[in-house]
C-alpha cells in the first residue's frame, strides 16, 4: 500500500491508531487528508487516532467501486493473512504458514489460496464469455466462408455467359474480377454499416457493469470491417479468377 499522508502502525498491543483510505475521508467529506491526521474515530467500539492515509486500492472486482477502508490492527477480527513468497520455496514455506497460524488462531480453521486464483474467480464470466465468443465467432466465420464461395460460385455460374462476352470484347481477366467482386464488397461494407450501431450498443452494455473500464473507440470496429471484407475480397477473388479464365468458347458454344 502506498500512503498518501501520515505513516502505518507503531507497534503495539493495543488498539489506538487506524489507517484508512482516500475515499474514507472524501465520504466523510474530509478534502486536506492532513487534517485527518491526529482524529479520533470509532470502529466496532474501538476508539483510535488517524495515523495514515493510504491510496485508493481495489479491493474487489473492477465491477465494483472502490469502498471506503479503515484498516485496524484487531487481532480477534483478523481472518485474512497475505504472505508474499517466492514460487520456488512455495512447497517449503505453505506448510509454515499453515502451522504458525495454527499455532496463533488455534480455535480457527486454516484455508489457503492464492491472490491470483482470488482474482481470476471476479471475472470467470468474461473469462468463459471470452471463450464462448472465440468458438462462435470462428464458427460463424467459417459458416460465413463457406455461404460465400457458395454464393460466388452460384453468381459466376449464372454470369458465366456474360463474362464470357466481355472478354470476346477485350475486358482483361483483372476487369472481370474486379466486376465480380465489387458487388459482394458493397454487400459486406453495408452489413458493416448496420451491425456497427448493434455492436456498439451491446459492448456499451456490458461495459456500463463496470466501474472502471476503458473508453470504447472506432477502431475495433473499423478493424472488424476490414478484416471481413478482406476476407470477402480472397474468398471472391479466388472464385472469379477461376471464372475469369474459363474457356470462352465453352461458354458460348449453346449461344
Amino acid at each position: 500500500l502506498s500512503f498518501v499522508v501520515g505513516k502505518g502502525f507503531t507497534k503495539s498491543d493495543t488498539i489506538k491508531e487506524f489507517v484508512v483510505n482516500e475515499t474514507m475521508l472524501r465520504k466523510l467529506n474530509v478534502v486536506n487528508f492532513n487534517e485527518a491526521l491526529g482524529k479520533k474515530i470509532i470502529l466496532w467500539g474501538k476508539t483510535g487516532t488517524i495515523v495514515g492515509v493510504v491510496k485508493d486500492f481495489n479491493n474487489l472486482s473492477l465491477h465494483e467501486p472502490i469502498s471506503p477502508i479503515i484498516i485496524a490492527p484487531i487481532k480477534e477480527n483478523y481472518r485474512n493473512l497475505a504472505v508474499k513468497m517466492d514460487s520456488k520455496q512455495i512447497l517449503t514455506i505453505m506448510p509454515q504458514v499453515e502451522r504458525i497460524w495454527n499455532d496463533t488462531y488455534p480455535e480457527n480453521f486454516y484455508s489457503s489460496s492464492f491472490v491470483d486464483d482470488d482474482i481470476s474467480k471476479y471475472y470467470e464470466t468474461e473469462r468463459v464469455m471470452g471463450v464462448l465468443f472465440k468458438v462462435f465467432a470462428g464458427v460463424i466465420i467459417f459458416i460465413s466462408f463457406i455461404g460465400l464461395f457458395g454464393l460466388i460460385s452460384f453468381v459466376a455460374t449464372q454470369r458465366t455467359r456474360e463474362v464470357a462476352i466481355r472478354k470476346v470484347l477485350g475486358a482483361t481477366t483483372l476487369e472481370l474480377v474486379k466486376m465480380l467482386n465489387g458487388t459482394f464488397l458493397l454487400m459486406v461494407f453495408i452489413a458493416n454499416i448496420i451491425a456497427w450501431p448493434l455492436a456498439y450498443l451491446f459492448v456499451s452494455k456490458w461495459l456500463s457493469t463496470f466501474t472502471y473500464r476503458i473508453d470504447l473507440s472506432i477502431w475495433p470496429f473499423a478493424l472488424a470491417m476490414i478484416i471481413s471484407m478482406l476476407i470477402t475480397l480472397i474468398t471472391v477473388s479466388f472464385r472469379s479468377f477461376k471464372a475469369a479464365r474459363a474457356n470462352t468458347i465453352d461458354a458460348l458454344k449453346y449461344e
